[in-house]
């Protein structure tokens, strides 16, 4: 939301309002229109007190929270403004635009969408829609409505990298590099811009060496809350659950330290932590981590990009390194295992799932946005890096489009 006070639409209230808490209210306005939110607000607390009841001053109220970065608190403040008064599409709007910073895209999306209907004219409540329906609908089923979105907003750059997204989730890629380069004629954050390109170039057929870490880091901050009842209970996964299975055969020592890469909300971290003394868990999404912390498995959580944190990590600091899933968003992973190699002890186990191709090429990044790798070629590169084959199996990792996505599973020994 790069506007949620929604100023084309801010007014101060009727002339009921008494004199001096008018001029309280034309005060905060001019405060929130130069920037001062935390001025305005300290002038809409007063008149709060006085006036909590009056519609127009818990808007503005909840408008300059929402300017400070806190939606959290701005929504009871407009949510009770709405309440007073439902057919105002400018509360209607402010309220969808906090609801969608506090990370309630199908709420904002509602409020939004009957903002609309009372004012059709409202051009920011138009992009405000675009963007949260880019950020709330997923999947091939979602592509009318992202259509929608970027006919809402056809200048702002999400709901195009949404659309081009699921374009190829559909094997429709002539149609979602277009709408990639559409996106890159906007302007946009560094970060999109690598999304867009990542997007383009997945849509062209090319291999790019990695997904984009901030595309990574949100696709996992959004699909947290659901992550666990999404892959288990749907999708039937069990990739740490055979990955442990395969150490077990390995008759590896109960104690010693290990890291789980990539521990998203500790599902692997489960398995793992019969296998050590000491658990550590890595993640790049935070509220990945926040979930796996609730699991009490891990001794340690650290948010980050592992293919730069790993290297600052003392030599011989792991018996295990475990990467569940992780590999997916990596091409070439010659990188991983030159920094994983350091981080194990002499005779360290590093154990991983890859997605098989199809096709048998070395590496090839699927529709999905994921990279495919074969087992083989991984296993010599990993020979230059001082690894050797300890163990390696093939299983059904889970269940995708109804059909099982078949991986292949490697514990690579450092030598």
């Amino acid at each position: 939301m790069n506007d949620p006070r929604m100023s084309d639409d801010i007014m101060t209230g009727p002339a009921a309002i008494p004199a001096d808490a008018q001029k309280r209210l034309q005060a905060a306005l001019a405060h929130l229109e130069a920037g001062r939110a935390a001025d305005a607000e300290g002038l809409l607390r007063i008149t709060h007190a006085e006036l909590p009841r009056e519609p127009d001053v818990l808007n503005l109220l909840g408008v300059s929270l929402q300017m400070q970065a806190r939606p959290e608190d701005a929504i009871p403040f407009l949510a009770q403004a709405v309440a007073l008064h439902p057919d105002s599409g400018m509360y209607r709007a402010n309220f969808g635009a906090a609801l969608a910073l506090a990370g309630r895209g199908r709420d904002a999306a509602s409020e939004l969408e009957r903002s609309l209907e009372l004012r059709p004219d409202n051009e920011i409540a138009k992009r405000n829609l675009g963007v949260v329906l880019a950020g709330t609908l997923r999947g091939v089923a979602a592509i009318p409505g992202l259509e929608r979105a970027v006919q809402l907003a056809p200048d702002a750059p999400e709901p195009h990298l949404a659309l081009a997204h699921a374009y190829l989730e559909a094997k429709r890629g002539h149609e979602a590099a277009e709408e990639a380069s559409k996106a890159l004629a906007l302007k946009m954050s560094a970060k999109q811009a690598e999304q867009a390109a990542f997007l383009r170039d997945a849509a062209l057929g090319q291999n790019p060496e990695r997904a984009p870490a901030a595309y990574v880091r949100e696709l996992f901050d959004v699909y947290a809350p659901m992550f666990d009842t999404e892959l288990v209970e749907k999708l039937r996964y069990r990739t740490p659950e055979l990955l442990g299975e395969m150490l077990d055969r390995l008759a590896l020592p109960a104690d010693g330290t290990a890291m789980d890469l990539g521990c998203g909300t500790g599902l692997s971290g489960v398995v793992l932590r019969r296998f050590c003394d000491r658990l550590d868990g890595a993640d790049i999404s935070a509220k990945m981590l926040e979930l796996a912390g609730r699991r009490g498995v891990y001794d340690a959580l650290v948010e980050c990009d592992f293919l730069e944190w790993l290297p600052a990590q003392p030599a011989g600091t792991y018996r295990i390194v475990l990467a569940a899933d992780v590999l997916n968003y990596i091409g070439d992973l010659s990188p991983v295992l030159r920094v994983v190699a350091p981080v194990l002890e002499p005779g360290g186990m590093f154990a991983f799932s890859l997605e098989k191709p199809e096709a048998g090429a070395p590496v090839q990044l699927t529709s999905a946005l994921r990279f495919q790798h074969d087992a083989d070629a991984v296993i010599a590169a990993g020979a230059a890096f001082g690894f050797e084959l300890a163990a390696r199996g093939e299983a059904e990792m889970r269940i995708e489009a109804g059909k099982p996505v078949v991986g292949t599973l490697l514990a690579l020994r450092r030598g």
